[in-house]
């Protein structure tokens, strides 16, 4: 069975996430929101911590990768248009990459994913996504592998 996405539901579902994430991490930064020019070149917040250092940040959530054990790495956003997917078109410093089953943050480094996506690319088969209008498209990075661009995990208690 094909699952087909609907857009606006599932912008609804990670606008939800976002503030939850918002929530858990301003316990630690202060954080801002971006403009319309930062969210097109994939940056959601600016993270302020105690010590003046200030890290872009795009949140990603996935509610299919506690089922599969892989993480969905988008590399086309609308196949139909060859519109580029985050992986290659964020210019966040870090991606916080949300498994909210497994109550945990993927804290990424965005240059190191960037780096090691042209060898997952080689090894790993692209997968496609319906959505209702237009299909996505990204590589499933079994976890073990992911691991090797994430800087830190976040346990949300």
């Amino acid at each position: 069975m094909t699952i087909e996405y609907d857009f606006e539901e599932q912008l609804k579902k990670g606008k939800e996430k976002e503030l939850f994430l918002d929530n858990y991490f301003s316990q630690w930064y202060s954080i801002s929101g971006v403009s319309r020019l930062h969210e097109k070149a994939g940056i959601d917040r600016i993270f302020h911590d105690n010590g003046g250092r200030v890290f872009t940040v795009e949140y990603k959530s996935d509610n299919i990768t506690h089922k599969t054990g892989n993480f969905f790495v988008e590399t086309l956003s609308v196949k139909e248009e060859n519109k580029l997917g985050w992986a290659y078109t964020s210019q966040s410093q870090l991606i916080l990459y949300f498994v909210p089953e497994w109550k945990t943050v993927y804290v990424i480094d965005t240059v190191r994913l960037k780096k090691l996506l042209l060898s997952w690319i080689k090894i790993y088969p692209e997968k496609n996504v319906s959505n209702k209008g237009y299909t996505t498209v990204g590589i499933p990075v079994p976890k073990s592998e992911f691991k090797k661009c994430v800087n830190e995990i976040v346990r949300i208690i």
